[in-house]
C-alpha cells in the first residue's frame, strides 16, 4: 500500500476522512487510522475500497507487482522456499504436502516445549 499516494488523491480530491468513510463504508475510525499510519498493514479489501473512494486505478503492470495490495518482496531464499512448496503440491498432492507440514509445526511445538 502506498499511504502517500492514497493521501496526494485524497488532497486533490479534497475529501475528509468522513467523506472516505462514507464512500468506503468503513468506519471513520478505520480510515483516519489507515491515513495516519496506526494501522500499517490494513486489509486488502479496505485498501481496495479505499482506493475506489479516490477514484485511482493501477497499470496492469502494477498489479502484477502486488502495488495497491499488500506487496510482499521475498529474498531469493524464501522465493526459492515457496516455488519449492508450490511445486511440492503440484508434485505430491496438497493432503501430502498439508500432513508433512503439520508434522513440522508438531516437531516445533515439541521444540519450544523443552
Amino acid at each position: 500500500m502506498d499511504i502517500e499516494r492514497l493521501k496526494k488523491a485524497k488532497a486533490a480530491k479534497k475529501l475528509s476522512y468522513d467523506d472516505i468513510a462514507k464512500l468506503t463504508g468503513y468506519s471513520r475510525s478505520t480510515i483516519t487510522n489507515i491515513f495516519c499510519g496506526y494501522i500499517e498493514l490494513p486489509r486488502y479489501e479496505t485498501v481496495q475500497a479505499i482506493e475506489r473512494a479516490l477514484g485511482l486505478s493501477w497499470t496492469d503492470e502494477e498489479k502484477t507487482m502486488g502495488v495497491g495490495a499488500h506487496a510482499v518482496v521475498l529474498s531469493e531464499e524464501d522465493a526459492y522456499r515457496l516455488n519449492l512448496l508450490a511445486k511440492a503440491e503440484e508434485v505430491l498432492g496438497i493432503s501430502y504436502v498439508t500432513a508433512l507440514l503439520t508434522a513440522v509445526e508438531i516437531a516445533i511445538q515439541q521444540k519450544n516445549i523443552k
